[in-house]
Parts: structure tokens; C-alpha cells; sequence
């Protein structure tokens, strides 16, 4: 409500705040006056309700006097509005609407404005009455306000020029759950959501000012009284000027129930879209005229749809051929008349796709037609499901089963099938041999099992009745039972037997396999085991090693010797029930690093054996505190399948030697040593830069190391992949009697990993290594023991290839530190670029050659793939490696465009870059630069100092003859081009001799090539200095000095330049 200025009866002279002038003295009555002369339809009545004041001009509203309306309740003059809200306690109310009952007993429509006032400390208010409308008959005013408003599922308002209501009907007082008086003369804008206000403001302005009618329809979210929206739908009109006065109407409608079929056919239509795209298959939509009107993802790749369709939308089926399960050619356009002519379903029919691009899929395919309102098919769906994977399993399957009948003739096991009545239903060799059919049962198949004995290990007789008793009424299986059998003939073998039912359809078991697997060998090393182990036993308990076994995971001890509490001061008991509680003795700084080692151990795979190992120094503390350096060593025990079922430690004293070694190291200094290790590594360059051969080199590098006082012995041996073997060739510091043995590579882990791995390995004990190689009494003291000295296994490597392996001895306690190990890891790639240099250099220096001949058949090498694919020869016209390791590798092609082959090259990880050279158009071939960076035959024969001398590759295979000097290695060869292509075979290997080209015959042929006049140019050139640089002479003076034309000089020059390359280039070639 508005407030007016309160207003005091203090007399004339307090008058001001009624604005009345002083002069016109009695105030009160002068405004009495005024208002009654003013056309104000004014009523004032107290905070009660009752009318205190009324102005004359009210009796033209309501008939009654202002002395009839005194000291009368206003709410007996009001028929349908709440009369005592004139005076509300919340003062709100500053507009009442409503119909005042006359005098004469009609009723009149009337505005109320209220404003409220104090008077001499009082509340008052005053009504302010306009007539809304003419007098017209209630009945007749009740029934169109009813016609309008009554419709309960719309919502009638009424809004004045400003936005406020007027008007609204029972239904949007319902749904918005305010009361009419709440919503009458509220502004419009208190219910319409914010977002909403612009558009709506809009509609309505438009619709007040055009001055045309119209309707407009506008939609927004109304708020209710408890804060939820609805949303709604409003059309809305303005009312026709009446005066100045006008307005809007409007008719509203609850369109929650719209929005939210709006939104289910959203989330619907999204829904069928995603299912649509992420369907593992395909489906599209046809017209008869091959338009597509819809395609997922999945239809598009299966189909093979090309850009143009894609493009067109369309689906040309004369671009796809559909092949039966026979292989029979089936029409694509029959199928579809069969659905859009026949109105036929095509339901799951496979068939072999072949697609525009060439490739051929198994298909499913489904077309089912669409008919419209008509029910004429006016579109199709395709299901199309690649079922590629299942016919090939399905081929799989049969080629399986062929395997299986394979396995099962080849078997070194006897299988067979039976019945419980004894007939064999199958049976393979191995089995007829092993369970010593006779004849009649194999011609009868019949197994008369009362002609066989069997015997358990404790000798005692199991019936084969009882067995197959087992399998075919209990439904057993018989598992691996090992058996002694007595065949026909009277001979016993141990069988281990496994009898498994076989069940019908219906549960009953009415067959079983036999499977019988001789184990005579196995029983008999078995027996010897036994015996070893006994053997072995007695060693152990006499020997000064603390030496336990205990099962797979450490969790239990089998055998403690003797010696463990010699080392350790405890009981053997103390650790037979778990050897963790070896943990216990020792100190408490290796503890940590101890159990740490151990749990290792146990966590490791089970089938990695060269992983599974412990082996660590530490601390051990006896009763009596005294303190004991101990070095334990476990390494697992395998069975036959590699399967780790046990584990072997030793655990030896060795507080003498550790001991020794700390005072040693603290006496040394580390930068000291590396100093001396560095001038050991440049003689050692510097010899190896000099040597002539390999045996040079590794002579060099043996003496070199044991003159310094870092290694006291060396040796070097020759690496065999091919029988797993390595040779000691030259040494220095061992008995010569070692050189030339040879031992097994696995016979040394240390040796062994070096060998596979590339990298440098550790023997810290040198006793690790074969008896066939001990080491002198070389130590700088004279009391050095072998077994107490480590030794670093260093591989001569050149890229992949490892040649030997360098093996140096070391007694220092601080021996090959880690930066010590990466410099000698870095002297064994020397040595290595230095044996292929050397190895390369003999292969070009020697009167004889091996020539190697492989064939090469691996799809992986471009030159065979790409000579398949299509149809073109590649004859190789030379090869020259470059400094970063690639290889420019120069092919005439023939038998087809050249770029068609540079595109091939361009699709290949292996070539970096291919380019045509020179073309020729007549023979359609070319010469073709091809710059290989992958590895390659050529790389892998190259680090055996080999030189490939010509290669041809044609319709997928290929053949590459490589020059060896007579020294080479031809298995490791052989091995190595193996290890590079998969399918590469050596099918030739033959000896020539080199041909030797003296300096006379090189200028003898060279002078047979040239002209006279290219000899005269190319000796006046060079003796006039125009290949020195920068050029004594330029072109045009050599050519003023011949009296010829530049041109004609450099056409000379440049001929004779030629053959001089080409007789260098090709005899080095012949040679």
C-alpha cells in the first residue's frame, strides 16, 4: 500500500501538511468543502472497518447518504469481495475490486484504491470508489463472467495496460495456488519466469500498440505459490479502447503434458539414433531407385559404400557380386525385386560379399520391405551382419578336426576308444603297440582285457575290470594311474593309464577313451635319482657349505646339512619349519634387504627360471654376538615342463674374505681407479686401431688388460649361437691347456645373458665358471685364490651382432663399479666395430671368396610382397650404405608402371623415401633409388662383413648372392639372415677365386673406353689442375688451351669422367 503524510488537529496554524494555505483559516472545514465540490467518490473509515467519512458524490454510486453510510461496517456494502480487507492488520492492500450493493438493490462494479493515514494517533483509510462498468442486471453480468471463465482445463485472465491483473478464473488460481486477492492487482510479470519476461513483454507491447486485433500465442513457465514451474501455453488478445483505458485477455493452457511427449520423442529419437550407430550391425534403408535414405557406420564399411554413393545417397548394386556357400553367383538386383516386386522377406541368407574395392566378406542379409498407407513397398530395410569371424572359425574347426585325426596317428601316446563291452571304436598304433593288441582283437575290434595284468608301485594286482567298472558304472575318471602292465606276450612296461567316460545325449556313459603313456624311462631315471640323491646326501653332511632345499615357495624345509649350525651357531630345528625364521640370525642393518631378496624370490613367475634366483651377502649375529659375513646362494630346481618345484641353497662363510675386501677398498680410491681403468682403455684403442686381424685385436686387448694391475687374467672367446657354445681363443693370465675347449654358453648364466641380452654381465664369483678355466696365481700379493675373484663378461658387439665375448678377472674389492662397467661396455662396441672392420677388410683383401646364395620368402620384406602384388621384377644394380645407418639400394623395375611402384614404397614402414631415377618408356621399367632404413638382409650380412653382389626378386620370392671372406662364419651367417626374414633359406654356397686387376690391366681397360680426344681432355684437365680445389684452371681455359668450344669440353670431361667411374666401380664389383 501507498502511505499518505500523516496529519495532525492541531488548529489552523498546523495546517501546512495539508498543503492549505494560513489565511483561509477553519482548515477542516475548507477541505470538507473542497471535496465535496470535487468529483471524489471517497469513503474513510477506521483500523476497524467502520466508515467514519464519506463525501457527497458517493450517493451518485451507491444511493446511500453520507450520514447513511456513517458508523456502518464498510463490509455490509461489498457483495463479492472480503469488505474488511479495506483495513487489513498488514497494511497490503491498496487495490479492492469488487461489486458494492446499491440503495436500491442493484449492484454496481467498482474499483477501490486504498491509502492508508494516521490521525491523532489512530489508523485511518481512505477508499477512493470509481464505477467499473454501467449498471446492468447481476444475473446477466454473473453469466458471461461464468461463460468465460467456467472451462476448467483453460485458464482465464485479464490484465490491465500496465501488466496487472484484473481478472482470473478459478483455474489458474487452482494450478498456481495463490488466492484470487493475491493474484488481483499483482503485476503479471510476479508468476512468469525471468527467462521468459522479454518474450512475453514483447508479444503483449506489440499487441497494445499495433491497434490492429490480433491474437498471439506465447509460451513460458508460470511459477506456483510452492515454487514449482508449469509450463504453459497462453493465446492472448488486447480489449478494445474504452476511453483511455485498454488491456489484454488471455486464455492459458497446462502444455506440461505436450512438453514432455515433446521431450520422450526426443530422448526416443536419440535413443533409436544411438542404437542405430553403435549397432554391431549393419543397417540401411532403400528406395526401389537404389536412393538411400538412411545408413549407419557399420552398413557403410560392411557394403563397402563408395564416396559416390556416399555423396549421391545412393546404392548401386551393380557394383556388388553375392557368391552362394557353393560359390555360385547369386543377382543382388534379384534379391530386391524379390521385396520390392514380390513383397518378400529375405530373412538371415550368407552369402560371400564381394565389395567394390576387390574385397570379399561373409555376409548375413536381411531385407525386409516397407509398405506405406497403401500398402505398396515404398522402401526396404537391410540388416546386413558380418559373419566373417564364424566362417572362418567354422574353417578352423574342420581344419582342426583334421589336425586332431593328424595328432591322434602321430601321437607317441596310445589313445583309444572303447566300450563297456570291450569293442574298440578307435584305436591309433601307439596304442596297439603299447597295450599289445593281438591280432585277433585288432581284427575282431575287440580288447579282451582278462589277457593283461596290471600292478600298483607296491606290486600288488589291480583287475582291469575294476578300472573300467570305475569309468563306465561310477562314472570316474581314472587320472595318470601308473601301472606296471603284463602284455600277451608276458613283457612288463610301466603304463600311466587315464581312463575318461564318454556320455550320450541322454547321461549315459557308453563310451571312454583310453589313453596310455609309456613311462618305462621315466621310472627308470626316477630310480636313478634316488640313488643319486642318496649319493648326494653323503656329500652333504660332510661338506663345510650350509646346504638346504626346501619346496617351491619357501615354506617349508626339506633337508638342512649339517654345516648350517656350524655357520650360524642355531639348531637345524630352528628353520625346519619355515626357513623365514632364518631372519632371525641375521643383523639387524641386511635384515630389510634379506627378506626383501627372499619374498622376491617367491613372487617371481614360477617359469622363468633365469629370474628366479638369490643370491646376497650380509651379516649373521651367533648367540655369543659375534658377527659372521655370509654369502647365500638359492637357485630354483625345474621339472620337465620348466615348472620350479623346489629351490637349492647354499649359504658358505666367507667373514675372511669380506674381511679383506672392505680394508682393500678403503685403501683404494675410486677416482684413482678410473683414472687407470681409462689409460688401460686407450692403449687398448690404440693397439686395436693398429691390429691387422681379429686375432690381433683380441691378442691386444688380453695383453693390454693384464699389464695394467686392474685385471690380473683375460680371455676371449668365440660365440656359436648355432650350437650354443663358446671357445676360448686368446687369453692372458690362465693355463694355456684352457685355450681351444670348448664349454656350453648356459653352462655360465653370466656368459649366457651376455650373449642373449647384449650387455654386460658380473661373475662375482669366479668359480661360477667351468673347471676348464681356473685362473693363475696372478694377484699383486701372490695368496690369490680363484674362487674368490669376480670377473666382468663383456660382449664384442657391432650393432646386433655379438662376435665374442671378453671375459676379464679382478680381485679388487671394489671391482667394476657401475660407471667402471659402462666404460668397459663401451670398449666391447669397440672391439666389436673393430673385428668387422677388420672381417670386411679380409673379405675384400682375399684371392677367394664364399659366395652365399639365399632364397627369400617373407611377405614382410617389400621387394618380395610388392613383387607379388604386382607382378613387377626387381634386379638389383647396386647398393652403398650411408652414415646414419641406411642403405641406398638401386633396382631396375620392370613389368609395370613405375609409380605404381613408388606408391607401393610409399605405403612401407621399411622405406624411407623411393624415387625414379631414370625411365624407360619403350621397355616399360625403370631405374628405381630406394633408401632402406629398416633392417635388412644387406645390414645383417654386413656386420659378418659380407657384400651383397646381386639380388632379383620376382612373383613373391626373391634371391640374394652375398661375397664372405674364407674366414666367415657360415652358419652364424645363415642365422643371422634367418633371425632377420623368417622364410629365408641358404640354397647355394659355393668358392671363387678373386679376380685380381693389376694397375696395368685397370689402365688398359680404362683406355680401351676412352677416345682419343676424351684421353687428350681428361690428361690436359688434370695436368692443368681443373680437379684441384679451388681449380687452377676453369672449364673455358682448359677449353681456350684445346682450341674448343666450352660446350664441346665439358661434353668430354664429363664422358671420360664416366667410364674412368664405371671401370673402377664395376671391376671392384667383378673382383
Amino acid at each position: 500500500m501507498t502511505e499518505t503524510p500523516s496529519t495532525d488537529s492541531g488548529g489552523a496554524n498546523e495546517r501546512a501538511g495539508l498543503g492549505i494555505r494560513t489565511e483561509l483559516g477553519d482548515g477542516e472545514r475548507f477541505v470538507r468543502t473542497a471535496i465535496d465540490a470535487a468529483p471524489i467518490d471517497a469513503i474513510v473509515v477506521d483500523g476497524e472497518g467502520t466508515v467514519v467519512f464519506a463525501t457527497e458524490s458517493v450517493a451518485d454510486v451507491l444511493g446511500y447518504s453520507p450520514d447513511e453510510l456513517a458508523d456502518e461496517p464498510f463490509a455490509d456494502f461489498v457483495v463479492d469481495a472480503d469488505g474488511s480487507a479495506i483495513a487489513p492488520a498488514d497494511d497490503t492492500r491498496d487495490r479492492l475490486d469488487g461489486r458494492l450493493r446499491c440503495a436500491d438493490g442493484e449492484t454496481v462494479r467498482a474499483r477501490i484504491d486504498v491509502r492508508g493515514f494516521e490521525f491523532d494517533g489512530e489508523r485511518y483509510y481512505t477508499a477512493v470508489i470509481r464505477d467499473s462498468s454501467a449498471r446492468e442486471p447481476e444475473e446477466r453480468t454473473i453469466d458471461r463472467y461464468d461463460a468465460i471463465t467456467g472451462i476448467p482445463e483453460y485458464g482465464v485472465y485479464h490484465l490491465d495496460r500496465d501488466g496487472r491483473f484484473e481478472m482470473v478464473n478459478d483455474t489458474i488460481v487452482d494450478a498456481l495456488g495463490y488466492s484470487r486477492d493475491e493474484l488481483l492487482g499483482e503485476h503479471a510479470s510476479a508468476v512468469v519466469d525471468e527467462d521468459d519476461l522479454p518474450e512475453c513483454r514483447s508479444a503483449v507491447e506489440g499487441l497494445l500498440t499495433d491497434g490492429e486485433p490480433r491474437t498471439v500465442t506465447v509460451e513460458f513457465a508460470a511459477h506456483t505459490a510452492d515454487g514449482d514451474a508449469i509450463p504453459c501455453e497462453a493465446r492472448v488478445t488486447a480489449i478494445e479502447p474504452e476511453g483511455t483505458d485498454c488491456g489484454t485477455v488471455g486464455i492459458v493452457r497446462d502444455v506440461s503434458d505436450r512438453k514432455e511427449r515433446a521431450e520422450e520423442l526426443r530422448q526416443e529419437r536419440g535413443l533409436n539414433e544411438h542404437v542405430l550407430e553403435t549397432s554391431p550391425v549393419g543397417i540401411g534403408v532403400i528406395t526401389p531407385d537404389g536412393d538411400i535414405s538412411r545408413v549407419n557406420d557399420r552398413a557403410e564399411a560392411l557394403l563397402g559404400l563408395t564416396m559416390e554413393e556416399l555423396s549421391d545417397q545412393t546404392f548401386d548394386v551393380s557394383q556388388r557380386k553375392l557368391y552362394d556357400s557353393e560359390g555360385h553367383r547369386i543377382s543382388p538386383e534379384d534379391l530386391l525385386s524379390r521385396v520390392f516386386d514380390d513383397h518378400e522377406e529375405v530373412i538371415d541368407t550368407e552369402f560371400a560379399l564381394e565389395r567394390p574395392d576387390g574385397d570379399q566378406v561373409w555376409a548375413s542379409i536381411s531385407i525386409a520391405p516397407m509398405t506405406d498407407a497403401a500398402g505398396d513397398v515404398e522402401k526396404a530395410a537391410i540388416i546386413a551382419t558380418d559373419i566373417t569371424d564364424r566362417k572362418e572359425r567354422e574353417e578352423t574347426l574342420r581344419e582342426e578336426r583334421d589336425v586332431i585325426e593328424h595328432i591322434l596317428e602321430t601321437s607317441p601316446v596310445g589313445i583309444g576308444v572303447i566300450t563297456a563291452d570291450g569293442d574298440i571304436s578307435r584305436v591309433n598304433d601307439r596304442a596297439e603297440e603299447l597295450l599289445g593288441l593281438t591280432i585277433g582283437e585288432i581284427t575282431n575290434q575287440t580288447l579282451d582285457v582278462t589277457q593283461r595284468r596290471f600292478y600298483g608301485a607296491s606290486g600288488q594286482q589291480v583287475q582291469p575290470e575294476d578300472l573300467l567298472s570305475r569309468v563306465f558304472e561310477d562314472r570316474e575318471h581314472v587320472l595318470n594311474s601308473e601301472f606296471r602292465l603284463e602284455r600277451p606276450d608276458g613283457e612288463r612296461v610301466w603304463t600311466a593309464l587315464s581312463i575318461a567316460p564318454i556320455e550320450n545325449q541322454g547321461g549315459d556313459v557308453e563310451k571312454a577313451v583310453v589313453i596310455a603313456t609309456d613311462i618305462s624311462d621315466r621310472k627308470e631315471r626316477e630310480k636313478r635319482l634316488r640313488e643319486s640323491e642318496a649319493r648326494l646326501r653323503q656329500i652333504a653332511e660332510n661338506i663345510n657349505s650350509a646346504i638346504w632345499m626346501a619346496d617351491a615357495d619357501l615354506s617349508e624345509i626339506l633337508y638342512i646339512n649339517p654345516a648350517y649350525e656350524n655357520i650360524t651357531g642355531r639348531s637345524r630345528d630352528s628353520v625346519y619349519d619355515n626357513l623365514m625364521n632364518h631372519l632371525d640370525d641375521v643383523h639387524p642393518q641386511d635384515r630389510h634387504r634379506v627378506e626383501t631378496a627372499m619374498q622376491e624370490v617367491t613372487q617371481t613367475p614360477r617359469n622363468d627360471g633365469t629370474a628366479i634366483r638369490f643370491q646376497e651377502k650380509y651379516r649373521i649375529v651367533q648367540p655369543d654376538s659375534s658377527i659372521r659375513w655370509v654369502t647365500s646362494f638359492a637357485f630354483p630346481l625345474q621339472n620337465d615342463d620348466g615348472d620350479v618345484y623346489r629351490f637349492v641353497g647354499v649359504i658358505d662363510d666367507i667373514t675372511e674374505v669380506k674381511e679383506q675386501q672392505l680394508e682393500l677398498g678403503r685403501q683404494r680410491d675410486e677416482l684413482e681407479t678410473l683414472n687407470q681403468i681409462n689409460t688401460v682403455i686407450r692403449r687398448i684403442n690404440q693397439g686395436v686401431v693398429q691390429a691387422a686381424d681379429r686375432a690381433a685385436i683380441e691378442r691386444e686387448v688380453c695383453e693390454t688388460l693384464t699389464d695394467s694391475k686392474l685385471y690380473h687374467a683375460a680371455w676371449t672367446g668365440e660365440v656359436d649361437t648355432g650350437t650354443r657354445e663358446v671357445t676360448p681363443k686368446t687369453d692372458d693370465g690362465l693355463e694355456t691347456a684352457s685355450i681351444d675347449r670348448s664349454f656350453d654358453i648356459d653352462a655360465v648364466d653370466a656368459i649366457s645373458m651376455a650373449v642373449e641380452s647384449g650387455d654386460i654381465q658380473l661373475i662375482r664369483n669366479v668359480a661360477a665358471l667351468p673347471e676348464e678355466l681356473p685362473v693363475t696365481d696372478a694377484s699383486p700379493n701372490g695368496a690369490f685364490e680363484s674362487e674368490h675373484s669376480s670377473a666382468a663378461v663383456i660382449p664384442l658387439i657391432y650393432k646386433e651382432t655379438v662376435y665374442d665375448v671378453l671375459v676379464a678377472y679382478s680381485s679388487r674389492a671394489n671391482a667394476f663399479s657401475v660407471r667402471e662397467q659402462a666404460v668397459l661396455f663401451e670398449l666391447g662396441k669397440t672391439i666389436g666395430l673393430a673385428i668387422n672392420a677388420v672381417e670386411r677388410k679380409a673379405a675384400l683383401l682375399t684371392d677367394a671368396v664364399v659366395e652365399l646364395e639365399f632364397e627369400i620368402r617373407d611377405p614382410d620384406v617389400f621387394f618380395v610382397s610388392a613383387s607379388d602384388e604386382l607382378g613387377v621384377e626387381f634386379e638389383m644394380e647396386g647398393i652403398t650404405s650411408q652414415s646414419d645407418g641406411t642403405y641406398l639400394q638401386y633396382f631396375t623395375v620392370t613389368g609395370c608402371k613405375p609409380d605404381r611402384v613408388l606408391e607401393r614404397a610409399g605405403d612401407e614402414p621399411g622405406i624411407e623415401r623411393a624415387r625414379i631415377v631414370a625411365e624407360d618408356e619403350d621397355e616399360n621399367g625403370a631405374l628405381v633409388e630406394f633408401i632402406v632404413g629398416d633392417s635388412s638382409l644387406a645390414t645383417a650380412l654386413a656386420e659378418y662383413g659380407g657384400t651383397v653382389r646381386s639380388a632379383r626378386f620376382a612373383e613373391g620370392r626373391g634371391t640374394c648372392v652375398s661375397a664372405f671372406s674364407q674366414t666367415a662364419d657360415v652358419r652364424e651367417v645363415v642365422e643371422a639372415a634367418r633371425s632377420t626374414f623368417a622364410r629365408t633359406e641358404l640354397v647355394g654356397k659355393r668358392e671363387r677365386e678373386r679376380s685380381v686387376h693389376t694397375g696395368r690391366e685397370f689402365r688398359t681397360a680404362l683406355e680401351e673406353l676412352l677416345t682419343e680426344r676424351q684421353r687428350t681432355v681428361l690428361e690436359t684437365a688434370y695436368y692443368a689442375g681443373y680437379f684441384e680445389w679451388p681449380r687452377d684452371s676453369s672449364g673455358e681455359n682448359v677449353a681456350d688451351s684445346l682450341d674448343v668450344a666450352p660446350a664441346t669440353f665439358h661434353q668430354h670431361i664429363r664422358e671420360g669422367v664416366q667410364k674412368l667411374v664405371e671401370t673402377l666401380i664395376e671391376g671392384a664389383a667383378a673382383a
